[in-house]
């Protein structure tokens, strides 16, 4: 019979911890943009909901969203490096692409949160953030930079999670890492945007 060791039951509940965790903290997050009157900016939301109370119905599906995703990018990423000749095994990826996850999420978690902190005390208006995330701006190349540096860290996270994770030389783990990130990002863009 298949058992786990108690090192590897805790190190995948650590990293499904994680992930969890992010899901539940960017549900947080937009539910704070809401309440400050942020909406989704230029981009047409695939659902048919309106810009005005997206960002509500969003909080409740970004969080299952980000689990789905997060565990869909562990078995891929198994997948393409046992493909790669990789050796390691599902429950280690997961262990490690969760925190990964949460640390390359902050990048945009924590601007977020910020903006929905000065939305929500007043310190922006709402007209004034959506008038200046959508026209060229200083807010808007801030806003730019800081989604840059999260495509960054998960380039750079992902192939690093592959290759320690699965002992795959760089060359492999960088296609595996950077398909992997595509898919997860791929199921964030089509169930949330």
């Amino acid at each position: 019979m298949w058992t786990m060791t108690d090192n590897k039951q805790r190190s995948l509940r650590v990293g499904l911890l994680y992930l969890v965790g992010t899901a539940v903290a960017y549900a947080l997050c937009i539910l704070i943009l809401a309440a400050g009157g942020d909406r989704p900016g230029d981009l047409t939301p695939w659902l048919r909901i309106s810009s005005d109370t997206y960002f509500w119905w969003e909080a409740a599906f970004i969080a299952p969203v980000i689990v789905g995703s997060g565990l869909l990018a562990a078995a891929c990423m198994y997948l393409f490096a046992r493909a790669a000749r990789g050796s390691g095994s599902f429950d280690d990826t997961l262990a490690s692409l969760g925190p990964a996850v949460a640390v390359c999420t902050a990048v945009t978690l924590v601007p977020d949160l910020i903006i929905g902190a000065l939305l929500n005390t007043g310190v922006i208006a709402p007209d004034a953030w959506m008038r200046d995330i959508t026209r060229p701006s200083v807010t808007l190349a801030l806003v730019w930079t800081y989604l840059l540096a999260y495509i960054v860290a998960f380039l750079v996270a992902f192939p690093r999670v592959a290759r320690a994770t699965h002992r795959l030389p760089w060359r492999s783990a960088v296609p595996v890492g950077w398909a992997t990130f595509a898919i997860y990002q791929g199921v964030l863009l089509v169930f949330v945007r």
